[in-house]
C-alpha cells in the first residue's frame, strides 16, 4: 500500500500521462487505502462480497468505489457522455439485476459455477474455524491498519509470502467495524476464518495492533482522493 498520497498522485499522473501518449484515453481513480475497502479480506470472502454488491446489497464503501470505477469506464467507453451519467447507469445495470447475471455469465464462460449467485454458500469455500477479535475498550474506530490487517489475512493463507506458497481461498477475515464507526469494549471488531494454527497467534496480534480505539470520534475518511485525466 502507498501511504504517501503524493507518491501516489505521482504515480497515477505517470500512468495516465503513457496511456494518453498510446492514443487511449486514460482515467486514474486515487482512493483511500488508510482502511481495507468493504468489510472481506481472503479470497472466498471476497467473491462473496462482491456477489452482495452486485445486487445492492455489499458495503457501502465498496458500492461507491465499483460505481464510480464502472462510471468513468462508461464515460471512457463512450456509453456516458459523462460521469453522473455512467453513474446512473451503473446504478440502473444493479436494481435490474443485470450486473448479477453479467457476472454469473463470466463465471459460467471460465469453466465455473455460475450457480454461485443464487447459492453462494454451496459452492465457495468455508474455513474449518473462525476467531473473534474484540475491542480492547470502548470509544470510536480512529484508524485500522490496512496493511497489517493484509498481511495478517496473508497469515492466515489467504495469500503468498513466498513464491511456493499455497492460497487457501477460503481463509480471511471479516471486518465488523470501519473507521468512525463506535465499538464498545468486548464488541466484535473482525472475524478471522481460518484452518490452521501455523500463524494464527502471530496473525492475531497484528490485527488487534491494526485497530486503534479512540473516545472522540475522528473525522470521515473520503474515499475517493482525485481523479486525473
Amino acid at each position: 500500500f502507498m501511504k504517501k498520497e503524493e507518491e501516489a498522485l505521482d504515480l497515477a499522473e505517470t500512468m495516465v500521462a503513457i496511456g494518453n501518449s498510446s492514443g487511449k484515453r486514460t482515467i486514474a481513480v486515487l482512493s483511500d487505502m488508510n482502511q481495507p475497502l468493504g468489510m472481506a479480506i481472503g479470497n472466498a470472502l471476497e467473491v462473496r462480497e462482491a456477489i452482495d454488491t452486485l445486487k445492492g446489497e455489499g458495503p457501502e464503501d465498496f458500492y461507491s468505489l465499483c460505481r464510480e470505477l464502472a462510471a468513468a469506464m462508461f464515460m471512457l467507453g463512450e456509453k456516458a457522455a459523462n460521469m453522473e451519467e455512467g453513474r446512473e447507469m451503473a446504478d440502473r445495470l444493479v436494481s435490474s439485476g443485470k450486473a448479477a447475471e453479467k457476472f454469473a455469465e463470466f463465471v459460467g464462460c471460465q469453466g465455473g459455477d455460475p450457480g454461485v449467485l443464487e447459492h453462494p454458500e454451496s459452492v465457495l469455500p468455508k474455513a474449518k474455524e473462525q476467531m473473534v477479535i474484540k475491542a480492547q475498550k470502548s470509544g470510536y474506530i480512529a484508524s485500522l491498519d490496512a496493511e497489517s490487517i493484509g498481511i495478517a489475512a496473508m497469515l492466515l493463507g489467504a495469500g503468498r509470502s513466498k513464491k511456493e506458497d499455497r492460497i487457501d481461498p477460503a481463509v480471511g477475515i471479516i471486518m465488523q467495524k470501519k473507521c468512525g464507526m463506535p465499538v464498545k469494549e468486548g464488541e466484535a471488531v473482525a472475524i478471522m476464518h481460518y484452518n490452521k494454527e501455523d500463524g494464527l497467534e502471530q496473525a492475531v496480534r497484528l490485527l488487534e495492533g491494526a485497530i486503534n480505539v479512540s473516545e472522540e470520534q475522528p473525522p470521515k475518511l473520503e474515499l475517493i482522493k482525485r481523479m486525473i485525466e
